[in-house]
């Protein structure tokens, strides 16, 4: 068995070569190269980040496709996952079934280390990995590194919305639909809605803007969506089309008395929406749950929609947890392929071990958020990044 790889620094490069390849299976919503155009175009001023596509090949069957982003930090360089933290998960666009042995594991790494030689990369920070999707197995949790667990909360859909309300929110979780949309409805005349023309798109996000970093701000957490390409990538994702003319990203807003006061928002796959962003207005997080009810919408319309899964990321959220009931494993694994990356890799380790630790236990998690609340109501808002409240 002999591995070759071929490495690409232009997303449309990248495009052009594995076009031409067959595509096996059901494809997450992570993993298309739109996702990486939207992000290198939006960052296409900094310098020291480049796109670096890496196809990993046998003769002439290809296996499998990753898009890194090589970006130079502190006097080394890191080959990272495209858009940080901004994804809920990762799976390598994968193009051929291939069964991954463990000497064919020996084989990719051997080959990830002449890539990094060539390319100056000191570490490999694969985030937040997929073991296996659709069938699919990932081989990048099986390399030798340093890997921390987490778990992604997802829930089967059924194109019968009633049938799924039974199943998911049985005894107490109806009533409390129930009493969440008449509390609305005391307040006035509300609705949910997709967002499907440019005028509701662009004030979905819009508003989305105007009410996060407000609601980070109570809770002390410094928001990222203020940053100029970060609102830039979500721009270009917003205005991506797939090859059916359906847009990448799904908007839901609940407006009431007509003011949008919640957002959501979902990154589509093959018949798989993953939760991207959402946003409630402060002024209504103590007084009713439009968020919860948003939510409710957004799964009905993907039932109708034919979507048979759906997906809110990491975390323990409580709001995840009223419609999700299944989990999947996943893996963050750092590979180290220098003295200097080898540093990188223990220092980030520890770094994400103690904060998994510190969200397993109820106590220590309820304290780290008194305490990142007390932080900002005196007015220090640096203490996290706020992708995920």
């Amino acid at each position: 068995m002999a591995f070759h790889f071929t490495t690409f620094t232009t997303v449309a490069d990248a495009r052009a070569a594995i076009e031409a390849l067959p595509r096996i299976g059901a494809v997450a919503p992570y993993a298309y190269l739109e996702w990486a155009q939207a992000w290198c175009e939006a960052y296409s001023g900094d310098h020291d980040r480049q796109f670096l596509g890496i196809l990993i090949h046998e003769d002439d069957d290809a296996c499998v496709f990753i898009a890194l982003e090589r970006v130079k930090m502190c006097g080394f360089v890191c080959a990272q996952l495209i858009g940080e933290s901004h994804a809920n998960y990762y799976m390598p666009i994968a193009l051929h079934p291939f069964e991954w042995s463990a000497s064919a594991i020996e084989e990719l790494q051997f080959v990830l280390r002449q890539c990094a030689r060539q390319h100056g990369i000191d570490v490999f920070d694969c985030e937040r990995q997929l073991l296996e999707y659709a069938g699919a197995v990932n081989p990048l949790p099986k390399l030798a590194g340093f890997c921390t667990y987490e778990d992604l909360l997802y829930t089967p859909l059924t194109p019968d919305f009633q049938a799924l309300v039974q199943i998911t929110r049985v005894g107490s979780g109806a009533k409390r639909d129930r009493k969440q949309m008449a509390a609305i409805s005391k307040l006035g005349e509300w609705q949910c809605f997709e967002a499907t023309t440019p005028q509701d798109r662009a004030l979905i996000l819009r508003r989305f803007y105007e009410m996060k970093p407000q609601r980070l701000a109570r809770k002390g957490i410094a928001s990222t969506f203020d940053n100029v390409e970060i609102q830039s990538f979500i721009r270009n994702l917003e205005m991506t089309h797939r090859d059916d003319r359906s847009p990448y990203v799904r908007l839901f807003g609940l407006s009431l008395n007509g003011e949008v006061i919640a957002v959501t928002s979902s990154l589509s796959g093959t018949h798989h929406n993953a939760g991207m962003f959402n946003a409630i207005d402060p002024r209504f997080e103590n007084v009713i749950h439009p968020g919860l009810v948003l939510l409710r919408h957004e799964i009905e319309m993907y039932c109708k929609s034919g979507v048979h899964m759906f997906d809110l990321g990491a975390g323990d959220a409580r709001y995840k947890h009223t419609w999700l009931k299944y989990s999947m494993p996943m893996c963050s694994i750092l590979v180290p392929v220098s003295l200097k990356g080898l540093a990188f890799a223990v220092a980030t380790h520890v770094k994400r071990s103690l904060k998994h630790r510190i969200k397993a236990s109820k106590t220590l998690w309820q304290l780290a958020q008194k305490l990142r609340a007390l932080k900002g109501k005196l007015g220090n808002r640096g203490l996290s990044s706020g992708v995920d409240d």
